[in-house]
């Protein structure tokens, strides 16, 4: 049987992904099968690319069809590469941690800019990033501001196994924490009292929906980061009860991540929270992540 191009062999690579619905279409397919050519020979994908018409060696292709097969049977991508890029970041995550998701960026984005704002108010800041996962928010904070406190905190004591490995390697900062948790409850142990930016990424997904999610996100990924349950805006009721005595009192700015459809409800409940802790006027503001679905709920005061 003649052997096939490094060309031919990854078309017909993602042509398979896209016969199992692992792929939604043919650039995407081709742009996973490169990705996993490039992680079996330890090249960049452009170099990949340049390959064209060699044809690789049986090794190569072994170990790329090992590759292949995990993928075909719907491992995660990003799990089987080892990592995930966020905020031009390289996070390593793999079984145990949520994928981080491009939409969350827009979180980053806004939780740095508020950072900025206050940076010029105060001598200090103190940021806290609920549900972390594998530390790509607090990471990024910690980035940003080298010397404010920041304080991740998960449930899963598997996740922050990630969030610990990843901040070893992308930061240097002694003022960034890991905690185990649910929610507020170890700030509350630490006494924290002056929180000033406060993010998070809860588990969103109603429990019904959750049944429907693609094999490769049912099943791989922890459902604990995922089940919001039956409503999805169950975490986000239990957060709005532990804010008092947390938040600063002379200001501070909450950032959520929603479902598609779910900010309104979300709005409701933390503004009708923030509002019984504090006498300064409540703001919120609405974001849009870049498919223009309203993601990311603000509530803030204290602070125009």
């Amino acid at each position: 049987m003649k052997s096939l191009t490094t060309r031919e062999l990854l078309r017909t690579a993602a042509n398979q992904l896209i016969v199992t619905k692992q792929a939604v279409d043919l650039d995407d397919g081709l742009l996973q099968v490169e990705l996993l050519f490039g992680f079996a020979t330890s090249l960049k994908r452009s170099a990949v690319l340049a390959l064209g018409f060699e044809k690789p060696t049986a090794m190569v292709r072994k170990i790329f069809h090992t590759l292949l097969t995990r993928r075909l049977d719907h491992e995660p991508l990003a799990y089987i590469l080892g990592e995930k890029e966020f905020f031009g970041l390289p996070f390593r995550v793999g079984t145990g941690v949520l994928i981080p998701r491009p939409e969350t960026e827009i979180l980053a984005e806004i939780a740095i800019e508020r950072g900025h704002v206050l940076q010029k108010r105060r001598t200090s800041t103190r940021f806290a990033d609920i549900g972390t996962g594998s530390g790509i928010l607090a990471i990024c904070l910690s980035r940003a501001f080298p010397d404010a406190w920041v304080h991740g905190i998960d449930i899963s004591d598997g996740a922050l196994l990630w969030a610990k490995e990843n901040a070893d390697r992308l930061t240097t900062s002694e003022k960034l924490t890991f905690s185990q948790g649910s929610l507020l409850e170890p700030l509350q142990k630490l006494g924290i009292n002056d929180l000033d930016i406060l993010v998070a990424n809860l588990p969103y997904i109603p429990s019904e929906e959750v049944l429907e999610l693609p094999e490769e996100i049912r099943q791989q990924e922890p459902l604990v980061a995922i089940d919001g349950g039956v409503d999805g805006l169950e975490l986000y009721r239990n957060l709005s009860l532990q804010l008092k005595g947390i938040l600063s009192p002379e200001g501070a700015v909450i950032l959520l991540e929603v479902g598609n459809g779910q900010i309104s409800w979300v709005e409701e409940i933390m503004k009708s929270a923030v509002k019984t802790i504090t006498s300064h006027s409540v703001i919120s503001v609405q974001h849009r992540d870049i498919r223009k679905i309203r993601r990311v709920l603000e509530i803030r005061y204290g602070i125009e």
